[in-house]
């Protein structure tokens, strides 16, 4: 098959830009020195520092009493900006203000007294001296991890288009402790925090609301999917572990929150509107063969070769080959054979702000890389019995090692994406301190994915038809902040619909025809949900207090699409719902205190009958609809201490239960026997921790963060698939609580900017993992406690590697126009098999190291080129939590452009 000509269109409007590069760099060359445009990144730190790298950003002088700088700071300075509007951006809130001498030189002073400084809909009043963050936008994102007692991450706007890989998931990959598992199936999210993942255990929220759905991917267990266009992101913050906040209901193993562009994403300078156009290609990809097409190596068994001693036989020939050429014909690096394109748009007026967005992104399927270990080969094993005469018979067993059966630089099977979606959102701003924005998101995609269990089988690996998703998502966001410490208000509320389409294919050879076909799977999901949050501020005596409180209510529906239910589907419905608190006490400089509440209750039933079994025997049966219901009170409690400035000690208990979900209480593809009885559960977590956060540390107008932590995190009644024995002999799987999981381990992250270097540094290690099972452990000769997983658990395909980490580092040159740099990670090994599995395969990956470029070139005020080049050194690999057996994509080269209007 030939490199598909998805994106042609893509490549002819890159050519246009180019064309239009000239024409505007001489309109700003035009312009005065003080309009000039520079693209800022600056983090939250001392008002003076900011200063400073602002001005030298923008090559001015900026004078100051020094005097009036003592002790304040200012907030992130980031967008393409004129040193007017940086710099205002970093005073806010100071009480200063920007001016301009008689000369035209300028400079900074005093603000009028009893000032209100706008923060886009939002009103600080002055300096109120209160020293809490907790619910504080004036807290940069970036810095917020290095200044909590809990671990975390923040993914710019800047960096999700730096690392965007070819998969969704592809952003986390520097993030410490993050991974996506399935990554190269479906195009969908299913994250993974420090051995957490699936069944809502990592919520996706994407502008407050929630989409993911358990999607069935047979033996191999389960995935929880979100669905996003990475073109449609403007910023994501994560949260490890449970979280006090609307968003943590449910979340034992985290929160990652991600928001859609805004208007400050796409008007880049003082005009009321603002366009952006991206678009670009990729190579190393190719158009989906038909169905049933086949793929990697095939044929292998055992052979009769040879015989002896008088005894006859009929010899079988072995094969000479076990795969055709066909997948084989890999374009050369750089044949633009995918691609995506966006167009985003945006305008204010006075009270109303309009923001649109339309995405297309198609990519067929890639090819694996070429090099270094784990492509599979033939391997011969020869064996001969002899019988008592001394007559033979000489067998040689065909098999395949290496990690799959997919050859190196294959196309590998299944991993086409072809998606659009589009955003609308608009604003309304009554008044100063209040903002209520509305909005509609829609996802489709045409995607291909196989059942893994069906690599594992003789039939090996297959093209499947193509499934389908179709989300939608609305959302109503209002916030309240008069110039009252006591009132910050949010509330939210939302909707999200997915319609699912899955396509299987099934080719057994040995067996009839009909036993060759595609097994198609309907499923629906619905949810909605609302919240609202207060937070208050105040100053004693006794030092400052925040308060945050407020509710949470959700529902839930699946069901199939069509009135033909399939054993693949299930048709249920669920409640929940959370009040929370949540207090920060700062009675000095050098100490802080954090506590929280909450309290959640859940309800489910199911419309499916079930026929359960006794617990006592002989074993009955009764036909029941199954139902859930359950509540219970968590609390979170943290210290922080401040030895130095910039630096801070902390230690952290928090609890978070998470509810059963529909998938484990209710019929479906695993039988939900012990339903009534499920447990939720509970998350008891401690985390120790060291953030720094210095400016100015090694040189002047350099940033230093970094953020040491040691987690221990025990699950009790942790729910997963396990075997349970009926009668006899009898045993089926079925959803349980067994008795714990624990992960421990450390994690690094770390950050050095100045104005021309930056480097990024993520790791984490575990030292330990344990699932333990005693209640109905089967088959009951087996150990009760195991470091990967008990018997047929989802949660064997669920634990990270033992050690992963990322390293970046990157320059800005040429007045900033370009940033350049290179990602070097390391995934480690899995780190334990888990107990022997009758029915769920474990994908062991191996280790693996990974070598990513990129570079972006800005031509002028609104033009930019970017070139990423993915796994440089072409390395043949499988992703860590990957549940199909198939590789991951080779050198890949994307080359886009960016034009701003």
């Amino acid at each position: 098959m030939s490199a598909s000509p998805l994106l042609r269109p893509s490549c002819l409007a890159l050519a246009l830009s180019l064309a239009c590069a000239a024409p505007f760099a001489h309109a700003q060359d035009a312009n005065g020195a003080s309009s000039a445009m520079v693209d800022y990144q600056i983090d939250a730190g001392p008002l003076g520092a900011s200063l400073n790298r602002i001005a030298a950003a923008a090559g001015r002088t900026l004078s100051v009493d020094p005097s009036l700088l003592q002790g304040k700071r200012a907030g992130a300075v980031n967008g393409r900006l004129s040193i007017e509007q940086a710099a205002a951006q970093a005073l806010q809130g100071s009480g200063l203000q920007l001016a301009t001498t008689a000369s035209g030189a300028l400079t900074v002073q005093r603000a009028p007294a009893n000032g209100v400084e706008r923060i886009g809909t939002l009103r600080v009043q002055g300096d109120q001296g209160n020293r809490t963050q907790l619910g504080d936008d004036r807290v940069s994102p970036a810095d917020r991890p290095y200044a909590s007692p809990q671990s975390g991450a923040h993914l710019s706007l800047q960096q999700i288009e730096r690392s965007r890989g070819t998969q969704a998931g592809d952003i986390f990959k520097s993030v410490a402790g993050v991974i996506n598992g399935d990554n190269r199936n479906s195009g969908a999210l299913d994250l993974n925090i420090r051995g957490m993942q699936g069944f809502n255990r990592v919520p996706v929220v994407i502008d407050g609301s929630q989409q993911q759905v358990t999607v069935y991917r047979g033996y191999a267990g389960v995935a929880g999917r979100s669905y996003i266009d990475p073109d449609m992101i403007g910023g994501i913050d994560i949260q490890k572990g449970p979280s006090s906040g609307a968003e943590g209901v449910g979340a034992i193993g985290g929160v990652v929150s991600m928001r859609t562009l805004n208007a400050e994403d796409i008007i880049s300078s003082d005009k009321d509107w603002g366009i952006r156009l991206k678009g670009g290609f990729s190579d190393n990809s190719t158009s989906p063969p038909p169905a049933f097409t086949t793929g990697g190596l095939r044929n292998g068994g055992r052979f009769l070769t040879a015989c002896g001693g008088g005894r006859t036989c009929t010899v079988q020939q072995l094969p000479t080959e076990f795969a055709d050429d066909t997948g084989m014909d890999r374009p050369s690096t750089g044949t633009p054979a995918g691609g995506s394109g966006s167009l985003a748009v945006a305008k204010r007026w006075d009270q109303f702000e309009v923001v649109g967005v339309y995405a297309r992104r198609k990519t067929g399927n890639y090819f694996a890389g070429e090099n270094g270990p784990g492509a599979p080969e033939p391997h011969y094993a020869v064996s001969r019995t002899t019988d008592s005469r001394g007559r033979w018979v000489e067998y040689t067993n065909v098999t395949f090692d290496g990690l799959n059966r997919f050859r190196a630089g294959e196309e590998v099977l299944n991993t086409s994406v072809d998606n659009q979606s589009w955003l609308l959102k608009v604003t309304w701003k009554p008044s100063p301190d209040q903002a209520l924005e509305v909005g509609r998101m829609k996802y489709q995609s045409r995607y291909g994915e196989l059942m893994p269990s069906a690599i594992l089988r003789g039939e090996g690996a297959l093209q499947s038809a193509l499934s389908d998703v179709d989300a939608d998502t609305w959302t109503a966001r209002y916030r309240w902040q008069p110039a009252n410490e006591l009132i910050d208000f949010k509330a939210n509320a939302w909707r999200t619909a997915l319609d699912n389409t899955i396509r299987n294919v099934y080719s057994f050879p040995a067996l009839p025809p009909e036993f060759t076909y595609i097994e198609t799977t309907y499923r629906q999901s619905e949810r909605w949900g609302i919240d609202a949050t207060n937070t208050s501020r105040f100053i004693t005596g006794w030092g400052d207090f925040a308060l945050q409180y407020g509710f949470t209510h959700g529902k839930e529906d699946v069901h199939p699409i069509s009135a033909k239910q399939s054993f693949s589907s299930n048709n249920a419905k669920r409640e929940e719902s959370s009040a929370f608190a949540s207090a920060e006490w700062v009675p000095v400089d050098w100490f802080k205190f954090d506590a929280a509440l909450r309290h959640t209750r859940y309800k489910s039933y199911d419309r499916e009958i079930t026929r359960v079994p006794s617990q006592s025997r002989p074993i009955t049966y009764t036909d029941v609809h199954l139902q859930g219901r359950d509540s219970g009170n968590t609390p979170i409690a943290a210290i922080t201490f401040t030895p130095f400035e910039g630096v801070q000690v902390y230690a952290r208990y928090a609890e978070a239960l998470r509810m059963p979900g529909l998938f484990e209480t209710s019929s479906g593809p695993v039988p939900s026997m012990f339903a009534m009885d499920l447990r939720p559960e509970h998350a008891k977590n401690r985390e120790y921790g060291i953030n720094l956060m210095r400016d100015g540390l090694f040189a002047e107008g350099d940033q230093a963060r970094l953020k040491l932590a040691y987690f221990d995190n025990h699950v009790k009644d942790y729910l997963t698939r396990t075997t349970v024995q009926l009668e006899g002999w009898v045993s089926a799987p079925v959803i349980e609580n067994i008795d714990n999981a624990d992960f421990k381990g450390y994690e690094i992250s770390a950050e050095y900017r100045t104005p021309r270097f930056f480097g990024e540094l993520s790791g984490s290690y575990y030292t330990y993992t344990n699932f333990c099972h005693s209640d109905r452990a089967y088959p009951t000769r087996s150990p009760a406690c195991y470091a990967g997983g008990v018997t047929d658990s989802y949660a064997s395909n669920h634990v990270p590697p033992r050690a992963s980490g990322a390293l970046t580092l990157g320059t800005h040159q040429f007045d900033q126009r370009l940033t350049a740099g290179t990602r070097v990670s390391y995934t480690g090994n899995r780190p334990t098999l888990p107990r022997a599995s009758n029915i769920i395969p474990v994908v062991d990956w191996g280790s693996y190291v990974l070598v990513d470029v990129f570079a972006n070139y800005r031509l002028n005020d609104h033009v930019a080129l970017d070139l990423g080049v993915d796994n440089l050194t072409d390395r043949y690999y499988m992703d860590a939590m990957t549940l199909g057996l198939m590789p991951s994509p080779g050198r890949t080269v994307r080359l886009g452009f960016t034009v701003n209007f």
